[in-house]
């Protein structure tokens, strides 16, 4: 487990003393909300962004969240899940992203993170 939070820490880029377990429950309470497992009080802070049919891109790029529409400051709200969880989601590869099954997705959540901190 120490290993998997050394991992998650330098993929995140955060301080070497910090708590993983936030981000850890932040990943999967989004996989919950997007996939209609999670509570509604969880749902409805997070935003699917829609699929635009005029940019190719963009719209090959899997399920991506959506940023608070309100202009926050560098401060606590950048840790609020509505903030946080966008900013983690949009950065895991599409493969992640994509998964129907939340074990699926927790193992090769995993598998990512340790990839990532070794490669």
């Amino acid at each position: 487990m120490r290993v998997l939070n050394a991992a998650a820490r330098l993929v995140c880029r955060l301080p070497r003393y910090c708590h993983i377990t936030p981000l850890m429950y932040d990943l999967l309470f989004v996989f919950k909300a997007i996939h209609g497992i999670a509570p509604s009080y969880i749902s409805d802070l997070i935003l699917v962004k829609p699929n635009s049919s005029y940019n190719s891109r963009s719209s090959s790029a899997g399920i991506l969240l959506e940023f608070p529409s309100r202009k926050t400051k560098r401060t606590l709200s950048d840790r609020s899940f509505s903030v946080a969880a966008p900013t983690l989601w949009n950065k895991l590869p599409r493969e992640l992203r994509d998964l129907e099954d939340f074990n699926s997705f927790k193992q090769k959540l995993k598998t990512h993170l340790f990839i990532e901190a070794y490669s």
